[in-house]
């Protein structure tokens, strides 16, 4: 019994209507979140490169005799990872800002974007995890 005056729960591409005008409101909360978005990939993304620019800078008059040095190219490369990750998601914040704000369009760029997201935020926290490692053993 699936007629009109049925009570089970119909496709959800039926509930939504991809073609409705969005309220000010509505467009105007969107419009925040992809502010948001993008100034959060630009921070991450000045935290990692200025993370790898200090480290090249000071590792050496910091610590004269490393151990476990490895760490520090584990860091190094996760925040190359992060940098690449933060750019590719950036750049797709900003070309999705374009698209037209509804539900339907943003699904296809928002599933793309989860792979260069997990490797801008994963680099960056492998990043600070591995060079905390390194300072914690090579301070004590």
């Amino acid at each position: 019994m699936t007629g009109k005056g049925s009570l089970e729960p119909r496709n959800l591409d039926e509930l939504i209507d991809v073609d409705a005008p969005l309220s000010d409101r509505q467009f105007q909360r969107k419009l925040e979140s992809y502010r948001a978005e993008r100034d959060f990939y630009k921070h991450l993304t000045t935290l990692s490169t200025a993370s790898v620019v200090l480290i090249a800078t000071f590792l050496v008059k910091v610590f004269p005799n490393p151990e476990w040095a490895d760490l520090v190219n584990i860091s190094l490369s996760g925040f190359a990872v992060s940098v690449v990750g933060c750019a590719v998601m950036y750049a797709l914040s900003v070309l999705d800002t374009d698209s037209e704000l509804s539900l339907h369009t943003q699904m296809p760029t928002r599933w793309v974007g989860w792979l260069p997201m997990t490797a801008g935020l994963g680099g960056f926290f492998v990043g600070v995890a591995s060079l905390a490692a390194f300072a914690i053993h090579n301070l004590s």
